[in-house]
């Protein structure tokens, strides 16, 4: 049981993360400014609602005041590295989409490979959670955050590099375009699954 709710704190710790990634640096202005008005809206439920989780946790538990700062500390260091990481890679990641298919700027590559990696950490975040015992009181915790996780989910379905009037290529390149950006961002939040779970084991240490 203490392991199961160290999960889930660090669950919604490092969901916060990628979720606080979403800056001016990655929401480009040159993008849909429609499109990413209504995904924002259940981004910064879902990042209110996680950030208040961490601490709302605490006190469903009742943690003792030292052993919150030293789980604080663990995650902030934690969460520092890992941002910087995520950060990291998908710049390269759109720096090499811009490369192939030059007629989208960099900066908007950025954007859409966020939208995608933050997609399939939703997809990571429910596989992690939907693993508790459905008795868990971090179960019913998770089920709160359900239907802002699939609002967002959706919404962030719509923000496709091919809705881009000016990528014009055929259909086959288009195709390998989104496979190649699903397993980018498949292989990135495959990390944050194993940040998640190996913070879990250090923190028990």
């Amino acid at each position: 049981m203490q392991e199961e709710w160290i999960r889930y704190y660090f669950a919604c710790d490092f969901l916060w993360c990628v979720l606080a990634l979403a800056t001016e640096e990655v929401l480009n202005p040159e993008t849909n400014v429609r499109f990413r008005q209504g995904w924002m809206i259940f981004h910064t439920k879902l990042a209110d609602w996680a950030l208040q989780e961490r601490f709302d946790l605490f006190n469903h538990k009742k943690i003792p005041m030292k052993h919150q700062q030293e789980l604080l500390s663990l995650a902030d260091t934690a969460s520092e590295v890992l941002m910087s990481r995520w950060l990291e890679k998908l710049h390269v990641a759109a720096r090499n989409f811009c490369i192939q298919f030059p007629s989208l700027s960099e900066p908007k590559w950025l954007y859409y490979c966020y939208c995608r990696f933050l997609k399939q950490v939703l997809v990571q975040f429910e596989h992690i959670l939907q693993g508790l015992d459905m008795s868990s009181p971090y179960y019913g915790l998770y089920k709160e955050s359900a239907a802002i996780v699939k609002d967002l989910s959706g919404s962030l379905e719509r923000e496709q590099p091919a809705h881009e009037p000016e990528l014009s290529i055929e259909d086959t390149a288009l195709i390998k375009l989104k496979v190649d950006m699903d397993i980018f961002a498949t292989q990135l939040s495959a990390d944050w699954g194993e940040a998640v779970i190996l913070a879990a084991h250090d923190a028990k240490q």
